[in-house]
C-alpha cells in the first residue's frame, strides 16, 4: 500500500492523457490489422519485449542483453518487410491528402467504385470468353506470395482490364493486383492450391485464386473463358456471379462468414473488443509503471543562484552563498535525465532597499520531479546605491 501510495502521489495529468492516448493508438492499430499477419509479427514483438523486461528484472542480465538485441534486428526487419504498409498508414493520415479528398469530393460527382469497375470488367470478359485473374488486396502484404508480374500503377477502368487480359497481350497469362483503389502491377502469378477437396472442374486459374485465398485473406475474381463464368473466391471457397451489382457488393463487402454472423456472434465480437480495450489498457499502465512509476528517489544537485528584478537604481553584490544545494525526488528514470542546468535557482530583488538584506530562494526544476528542499533556503546579498 505505501508503494501504491507513493506512485499515486507521482501521477500527473499529462501522465494520464499519455496512457489514455497510447490506448487509443494501440486499440485502433490492433482493430486495423485485426485477422491479419502484421498483427501476429507486431504481438510477436510485444512478447519479446516483455520476456526482456522480465528478464532483466529477474537479473538475467545476458537473456536480457540477447532478447533486446533480437527485439532490435527485428525492429529492422519488420520494417523491411512492412515498408509498403508503413507507407500506405502514413498516406493514410496525410492531412493534405484528406484535404484534396474532400476538395475533390464537393467539386465532382461521384464515380463509379473501384468495385463496381472490377465487377463490370469481369462480366465484359465473361461475356466475351476472355480469361481474366484479378487479385483485391484485403489487410495481408501479398509480396512474399506473388511472382512475376509488372508495376503498372493505373486507375482501374474496364477498358484497361481488357487490354490487361487480351490474348495478344504478353502479360494476359498472370493476374491484376489491385491495392488501395488502382491496379499495382498485373502479369503476376499466384501460388497454386494444393487442396484435394476442389472441385474437379477447377482449372489453374481458380487453383491460384483459391491457392492464394488460403494463405492470405485477398479476394480474387476469376474469369474463365471455357465456361464464360465469373467467380469470386475468397478463403478458397468460390462462388459464381452473373449480375453486376451482387458481384461489386461482394466485392466491396465482408465475406460471408461476416455477413452470416448472428446478433450472439456479434454481441461476442463486442465483448471482444471489449476486452481487447481493457487488456490494453492495463498492459500501457503496467509499462507506464515500469518506464517512470517506480519507488522514488532523491538525488542533489549544486546551483547557482541568480539575481532577478535588480532595481535600476541599485547595485547588488554576488550573493552569499552563490550556489546551493538542490534536492530533488522523483522517479530514477526521469532523475537520471535532470542536469543541474535544467534546475532554475533565483532571488526575487523587485521592491528592494540598499543595504545588507537576507531574501529567501525561489526554484523550479523539470516536470516529473519535485524540488523537497533548498540548503541554505536563504542567502544574504548586499545592495548599494549606484
Amino acid at each position: 500500500m505505501p508503494a501504491l501510495e507513493s506512485v499515486a502521489q507521482q501521477i500527473r495529468w499529462q501522465d494520464i492523457v499519455d496512457v489514455l492516448v497510447l490506448t487509443f493508438v494501440l486499440f485502433r492499430l490492433t482493430v486495423w490489422l485485426r485477422g491479419t499477419f502484421a498483427l501476429q509479427v507486431l504481438a510477436g514483438m510485444l512478447v519479446l519485449a516483455a520476456s526482456a523486461f522480465a528478464a532483466d528484472q529477474l537479473g538475467l542480465l545476458l537473456t536480457a542483453y540477447l532478447l533486446r538485441a533480437l527485439g532490435a534486428v527485428a525492429t529492422l526487419v519488420v520494417v523491411v518487410v512492412f515498408r509498403n504498409e508503413i507507407r500506405r498508414a502514413l498516406s493514410q493520415v496525410n492531412p493534405l491528402r484528406l484535404w484534396r479528398s474532400r476538395r475533390a469530393d464537393s467539386t465532382a460527382h461521384a464515380p463509379a467504385t473501384t468495385s463496381e469497375i472490377l465487377a463490370h470488367g469481369a462480366l465484359e470478359l465473361a461475356r466475351r470468353r476472355i480469361g481474366a485473374l484479378v487479385v483485391v488486396r484485403r489487410g495481408d502484404p501479398l509480396d512474399e506470395h506473388l511472382t512475376g508480374g509488372v508495376g503498372l500503377d493505373a486507375t482501374p477502368s474496364v477498358e484497361l482490364l481488357e487490354s490487361i487480359f487480351h490474348p495478344s497481350s504478353p502479360i494476359h497469362d498472370g493476374a491484376a493486383v489491385v491495392e488501395g483503389g488502382r491496379i499495382s502491377r498485373a502479369g503476376c502469378f499466384l501460388p497454386l492450391s494444393t487442396s484435394l477437396s476442389l472441385p474437379d472442374g477447377f482449372g489453374s486459374r481458380h487453383r491460384a485464386a483459391a491457392g492464394l485465398t488460403e494463405v492470405c485473406d485477398a479476394t480474387v475474381l476469376v474469369v474463365s473463358e471455357e465456361r464464360g463464368r465469373v467467380s469470386l473466391v475468397r478463403g478458397g471457397v468460390a462462388r459464381v456471379h452473373d449480375d453486376v451489382a451482387a458481384l461489386a457488393a461482394e466485392l466491396a463487402g465482408p465475406g460471408d462468414a461476416e455477413r452470416a454472423r448472428t446478433s450472439g456472434s456479434r454481441l461476442r465480437a463486442r465483448l471482444f473488443d471489449a476486452g481487447t480495450l481493457i487488456g490494453i489498457f492495463l498492459l500501457v499502465v503496467g509499462a507506464w509503471y515500469a518506464v517512470v512509476g517506480e519507488p522514488s528517489t532523491v538525488v542533489t544537485h549544486t546551483v547557482s543562484v541568480e539575481l532577478r528584478n535588480v532595481p535600476q537604481d541599485l547595485q547588488v553584490d554576488p550573493p552569499r552563498p552563490d550556489r546551493v544545494a538542490v534536492h530533488l525526488r522523483g522517479p530514477s528514470t526521469r532523475l537520471d535525465g535532470v542536469r543541474g542546468t535544467d534546475i532554475e535557482v533565483w532571488v526575487d530583488l523587485s521592491g528592494a532597499t540598499a543595504g545588507r538584506r537576507r531574501r529567501q530562494i525561489e526554484a523550479s526544476g523539470p516536470p516529473g520531479v519535485e524540488i523537497t528542499e533548498i540548503v541554505p533556503p536563504v542567502v544574504t546579498v548586499r545592495i548599494r546605491p549606484r
